[in-house]
């Protein structure tokens, strides 16, 4: 039996896709799981070190990558609770925005909403969440995942779901990240281990929650509005192509890729 060598976000809103399954399960299909960032899974991918990873929308774009997975996906359909914008006041031309580096989807879904909005002089700086917190001359700031949760996070007026304001502006589900490979059969292969572990999570979602709280210090409710109602891990597949097509289409309207890519979503 072939291995294949999987890599999982090591986010929270990943975990029923990638946690759940106990390791002496017996099963047809043999998964050797490696847990990482997305950015660094990406690499692993290109590297040719995974068969199958979890990789950012944009980068699954700008790559050419030819294949991805249409039966699970990170995504929301409105609030996604973890990809906030936070400021002092309304935003205006000129302002200066702190964006987090670990997700270069995020980044790109929210300069395309500042455009379909009008904005057109936004100045941008990445930086790391504690050094966003001391520059006093940051308008705003972008966050992003896991962070989102932590007790840090000032207690600033304005904080803007970019899920929410996606799916007011454009009325689509946006999807984070997609599950990407290089070789259609590895996909194919791969779709039974990622059924179990959905399922398995959806029969055991209350136990899960439970002990995850605990370990990430979010409380109970919060974990499981987060991870039923904001995080969505399925769509149907009309959604998936749609959804990430017109992502695509706006990032090269808006000068953030080059060119349309060519891609296959497999079932």
């Amino acid at each position: 039996m072939k291995t294949l060598h999987f890599g999982g976000i090591d986010f929270i809103n990943a975990y029923p896709l990638v946690r759940t399954l106990p390791p002496d399960r017996n099963s047809n299909v043999k998964v050797e799981l490696t847990l990482a960032e997305p950015s660094q899974l990406y690499e692993k991918l290109l590297q040719h070190a995974l068969d199958v990873a979890m990789i950012p929308t944009y980068s699954f774009f700008e790559n050419a990558l030819p294949a991805m997975s249409g039966n699970y996906v990170i995504a929301s359909d409105g609030p996604v609770r973890s990809v906030c914008l936070y400021s002092q006041k309304q935003l205006e031309d000129g302002a200066l925005i702190a964006l987090d580096a670990k997700s270069r989807t995020s980044v790109r879904m929210l300069k395309i909403l500042l455009n379909e909005t009008g904005y057109q002089h936004i100045r941008y700086v990445s930086l790391p969440f504690e050094a966003m917190l001391l520059r006093k001359d940051i308008d705003a700031f972008l966050l992003i995942g896991d962070d989102n949760f932590q007790a840090g996070i000032p207690d600033l007026p304005l904080c803007i779901d970019l899920g929410k304001w996606w799916k007011e502006t454009f009325d689509t589900p946006f999807i984070y990240a997609v599950i990407a490979a290089f070789e259609k059969e590895n996909l194919v292969q791969v779709h039974p281990w990622l059924h179990e572990n959905y399922k398995f999570w959806e029969k055991n979602r209350t136990a899960f929650v439970n002990t995850w709280c605990c370990k990430l210090n979010i409380p109970e409710p919060e974990l499981l509005h987060y991870l039923t109602k904001n995080i969505l891990h399925t769509l149907n597949p009309g959604q998936v192509e749609s959804g990430v097509q017109l992502f695509q289409e706006l990032c090269v309207k808006y000068g953030l890729l080059r060119r349309i890519n060519s891609y296959q979503v497999f079932f």
